[in-house]
């Protein structure tokens, strides 16, 4: 039975050494997708605050940039003096142009959204929801999840877009303060390769252990 015994320690602590290894991995991969999100996420809301500082940016009316009917500005379409229509980018209008350009080059999705949306497509989603319910409450900062979208495993990453002196040119009319929750911007990665890398490594830990 001695014998019995040491065979069920060592299956024990290999198990337990497995369970390690694998929670290990799973923790890396969260890390660096998490990072990633911050990051992408950090870099569209830097160019927005630049656009909002600026109190938006002109650019000639063509299929790329057509007056966006949800801004209401008195100086929305300007006309040069040659004679070139203009038309005001505002933050979020450029905010939707990029995510345009950011799923065409890497498959990544932005999606700008509030709880109360001026545009309908800004609508938040039942995970949105559920992240801007978190941040308004200062539950979270930040949230990070991985799920399924289509049969896809995407990690989806998201963070609060708070009110800033810029921003009150155009949504305090919708009664925001200063420092409140806006809304907020989600960041949906493709997870497939990150998925790979982790399944190599919990590979090699069953590898190791038997």
């Amino acid at each position: 039975w001695l014998v019995g015994l040491a065979y069920l320690l060592t299956a024990g602590l290999g198990a337990l050494s497995v369970s390690a290894d694998f929670r290990h991995a799973d923790e890396a991969m969260a890390t660096l997708a998490r990072e990633r999100g911050a990051v992408l996420f950090r870099l569209v809301e830097l160019t927005r605050d630049w656009n909002a500082q600026h109190g938006g940016v002109y650019v000639p009316v063509s299929d790329l940039g057509k007056p966006n009917p949800y801004l209401e500005h008195p100086k929305r379409d300007l006309v040069t003096t040659d004679g070139t229509r203009l038309t005001m980018i505002n933050p979020a209008y450029m905010t939707r142009q990029i995510a345009e350009i950011a799923e065409k080059a890497d498959g990544v999705k932005y999606h700008i959204t509030s709880l109360k949306p001026i545009r309908p497509a800004n609508q938040a989603d039942v995970w949105e929801t559920e992240s801007l319910a978190m941040f308004e409450t200062g539950r979270q900062r930040e949230r990070l999840s991985l799920i399924e979208t289509d049969g896809v495993p995407v990690h989806r990453y998201m963070a609060p877009l708070f009110v800033k002196q810029a921003c009150l040119t155009c949504h305090q009319s919708q009664g925001y303060q200063l420092g409140q929750v806006r809304g907020g911007i989600s960041v949906s990665m493709p997870a497939a390769d990150a998925l790979k890398v982790r399944d190599e490594q919990r590979q090699r830990a069953l590898l190791v252990t038997g």
